[in-house]
């Protein structure tokens, strides 16, 4: 083998060995690059499963969001709105629409936008997890402008973009007047007079308020805790026992009038209320009790019913003492009158002027105190004596007495018009016939001397029937309005106008007998007119109603 051929071998050698070295680089560049394909083939899935987490987190975040009852709304550092929820949109009245993008500030009232940009920058510079308005009234403003209690919780959440701050807002308006009305309710309690507090439905105090302090002498933290029986008398304690049954059943009790017992042994008189208190689900779990102090009340009563025993006794004494006096004058009086009229026609002319007149002066009081005797004795007799009330038409009643007057009118030339329409009352007949027959009497006696009696009877329904009586006598002064309703009360002298002064004041005592009232109206030299009011058929008066007897409304 020449030189040259073994330089050739070695060259190609050389060249081999270079080949393969080429080659083991080349598989490890491949294989490298292959690791690296394989990485980034990794890395790639990595991300798009990191991906896919955000992107399901974000849309979790989201629903919660969306579907969170409180107001939920998301701004990024500039204070502009990126995200809003379904109760946002409710709570401020806007439409997610016209909130996204838009400033905070304008869900905040516009006093308060000037300072709240540079609060919400130092809250970026600082931010961490709170909650704001505790303690203090924050706002926020409604799209129709009206302004309303919130409470604000500041969530900052850190994301690749920058940080944001997620608000949860909470419209507390309803709370806020609810504590408000409260607090003036316990400010009410607590200043009220009456005893207020509340108990368990076993008895126990829970609370006790300055009313109840001054009544009972007890503070608040002496009996809170303990049993109510402290201030129940013994013998009343089955009364309270059943007025808690009742209350725990969900009865209220209105004005109770019972007694109690103070911290120093005094028993007063108290009317209670008991109301039953409820819990958010309606279930009874106490009751209030109120309980006002009437001691004075109850004294003030018994001495008033003291009073009116002690003169409905002094007025039966009284009337059975004028119709005793009455019918005893009677008698003497009759023998009196007997013997004046015998002297008057045994000696009249026989003794002298002086002797005639002294006996005609005799004879004329006689039978004036014979008139006054048996005025006397009817206006006692007023409710004493008369049946029980029945129905009375009172068109019949003034047609009676118009005829038993029938002489008289024809003498006088008087007219007398009973109208159309007057009532059917409950009461008794011959007392009302009586007050008629006053009335007309009177009507005819005070006739103006220049022109005949006209007199009207009318009736008209308001609250009470009102009956007229009507004429165009000489009237009435005013300041005699009342006086002519009292006994023994007259205007004018005998010689003028005859009688006794009882007609009025019987008049009055038997439409206060059937649970009216009578009054007169007059114009002096014109007319007077009796207005006589009368509860009517129905009315539950004081008056006593006949037994089984229909409820008729008109008369005529």
């Amino acid at each position: 083998m020449s030189i040259d051929s073994e330089l050739r071998t070695l060259e190609l050698e050389e060249t081999v060995d270079e080949l393969e070295r080429l080659r083991e680089e080349d598989r490890r560049r491949a294989n490298a690059m292959l690791r690296v394909l394989t990485d980034l083939r990794h890395e790639k899935r990595l991300l798009q499963h990191e991906a896919q987490i955000r992107d399901r987190a974000e849309r979790q975040l989201r629903a919660v969001i969306e579907s969170a009852p409180n107001a939920m709304i998301m701004i990024d550092a500039n204070g502009a709105i990126i995200l809003v929820n379904r109760a946002a949109e409710s709570v401020f009245q806007y439409a997610r629409e016209e909130m996204i993008g838009q400033p905070i500030e304008n869900l905040i009232p516009p006093r308060f936008r000037p300072d709240h940009p540079e609060k919400r920058q130092r809250f970026f510079r600082n931010p961490q997890t709170m909650l704001i308005g505790q303690g203090r009234t924050l706002y926020g403003r409604r799209k129709n402008g009206e302004d309303f209690v919130v409470e604000i919780g500041l969530n900052p959440i850190e994301m690749d973009d920058g940080l944001y701050v997620l608000s949860s807002i909470i419209d507390v308006t309803a709370r806020k007047y609810a504590q408000e009305s409260t607090a003036r309710l316990a400010a009410i309690v607590e200043s009220s007079h009456d005893a207020i507090l509340t108990e368990s439905l076993d008895g126990v105090i829970q609370s006790w308020n300055r009313g109840a302090e001054r009544m009972y002498g007890y503070l608040a933290h002496d009996v809170v805790g303990r049993n109510v029986a402290i201030i129940v008398p013994p013998d009343l304690r089955d009364e309270k026992r059943k007025v808690l049954e009742m209350a725990g059943g969900g009865q209220t009790i209105q004005t109770l009038e019972t007694q109690r017992r103070c911290m120093d042994g005094r028993i007063i008189d108290v009317a209670i209320s008991a109301s039953p208190l409820l819990d958010h689900d309606q279930n009874v779990v106490g009751v209030s009790v109120i309980a006002r102090d009437i001691t004075q009340r109850k004294k003030s009563e018994r001495i008033l019913a003291q009073y009116a025993a002690d003169l409905e006794r002094s007025n039966r004494e009284l009337e059975q003492f004028a119709y005793v006096a009455s019918h005893d004058l009677k008698e003497p009086l009759r023998m009196v009158g007997s013997y004046t009229s015998l002297l008057a026609e045994e000696f009249s002319g026989k003794l002298g002027p002086d002797a005639d007149r002294y006996i005609t002066y005799a004879s004329d009081a006689a039978r004036r105190m014979s008139v006054l005797i048996d005025d006397l004795l009817d206006f006692s007799r007023v409710g004493r004596t008369d049946a029980p009330f029945e129905l009375v038409k009172l068109a019949d009643v003034c047609n009676q007495v118009v005829g038993d007057l029938q002489v008289r009118i024809e003498e006088l030339g008087a007219v007398i018009e009973i109208m159309p329409g007057l009532p059917l009352i409950r009461g008794s007949a011959t007392r009302l016939r009586q007050l008629f027959q006053n009335l007309l009497s009177n009507a005819l006696k005070f006739r103006h001397p220049q022109r005949p009696p006209q007199i009207r009877i009318s009736a008209e329904l308001a609250d009470q029937w009102e009956i007229r009586v009507t004429d165009n006598g000489i009237g009435i002064d005013k300041e005699f309005y009342e006086r002519i309703f009292q006994l023994f009360q007259r205007l004018h002298t005998i010689n003028e106008y005859p009688g006794t002064g009882i007609g009025l004041a019987v008049c009055k005592k038997i439409i206060e007998q059937h649970g009216g009232s009578i009054r007169v109206e007059s114009e002096p030299g014109t007319s007077s007119c009796f207005i006589i009011s009368l509860p009517p058929i129905g009315y539950a008066s004081t008056v006593a109603a006949a037994a089984g007897t229909s409820d008729v409304d008109w008369g005529l």
